[in-house]
């Protein structure tokens, strides 16, 4: 059975590529460029992998996290970030 993960980042041009390298990897990807959109895909789909960019507009990684452990407690989630620090 493949692998699904969930990538989410307000950066629709690093999840394309990160989506791209997965793609070829045989991972199945899911892509959301915010918390609630990606709170809809958990809703919908058995995730494996979560990664979430820290900060986005909305609800941040954090917020995101919380949430998504309601819904699918399963999910791992990775936390990442371009800034250095939070």
């Amino acid at each position: 059975m493949m692998s699904s993960i969930l990538l989410v980042d307000d950066d629709a041009a690093l999840m394309d590529a990160l989506s791209r390298e997965l793609d070829q990897l045989e991972y199945r990807t899911f892509l959301a460029q915010s918390a609630d959109e990606a709170l809809e895909v958990l809703r919908r789909n058995d995730i494996d992998v979560m990664v979430t960019d820290l900060r986005m507009r909305g609800k941040d990684g954090i917020e995101l996290l919380r949430n998504s452990v309601e819904i699918s407690p399963a999910t791992r989630t990775v936390l990442m970030s371009a800034y250095a620090t939070a």
